[in-house]
């Protein structure tokens, strides 16, 4: 007999796309956390670039469609901030930019 540990962690940033393209084509329309696994969002804020947030949610399956009080938004560098719970309850924060491309 013999016994292995093994210990798995979920610190990928790979789930945060750096562009999007809301065209309406149903390939990258919408900007969301894709590909990590987690088991609770308690947060998804996009800002432009002078920090005015334009989206906020907490519920998984939404994302940002890159409209702004239900106008299109300019084709802009966005940043985003993301709080997530992982499973084993490890709390991570994911920060950075996506590029909004029309």
């Amino acid at each position: 007999t013999a016994e292995v540990r093994v210990n798995v962690e979920y610190a990928s940033n790979s789930g945060m796309p750096n562009a999007f393209t809301p065209n309406g084509d149903g390939l990258n329309d919408v900007f969301k956390v894709q590909n990590i696994r987690f088991d609770k969002m308690t947060e998804f804020r996009v800002f432009n670039r002078w920090g005015k947030q334009v989206f906020y949610t907490t519920v998984p399956t939404e994302g940002w469609d890159g409209n702004i009080n239900g106008e299109p938004a300019a084709t802009d560098v966005y940043y985003y901030s993301v709080k997530l719970v992982l499973p084993g309850g490890i709390q991570k924060n994911f920060k950075g930019d996506v590029t909004l491309i029309r």
